[in-house]
């Protein structure tokens, strides 16, 4: 049996996820995981060209889609 197959027992049995379980359970969701993607090449397009606004965008979605996922919940 897994690591994952235990732990989805346990859950099961009402044992509550660790905090660092909890952040990649949250990390995992496709709508952060694809946001995270456009922000990142929204910052990487930013710092290249030496525009602030693309840096802030960047920052602003994957605020966005942190606070998305986390109402979610």
């Amino acid at each position: 049996m897994s690591w994952t197959d235990k732990r989805i027992r346990e859950y099961r049995e009402g044992a509550e996820p660790t905090v660092l379980e909890k952040l990649a359970l949250e990390h995992g969701h496709p709508v952060n995981f694809a946001a995270s993607i456009l922000a990142l090449a929204a910052i990487g397009y930013g710092l290249w060209t030496h525009q602030g606004i693309w840096i802030g965008v960047g920052i602003a979605v994957a605020l966005l889609a942190h606070l998305y996922v986390s109402i979610k919940k």
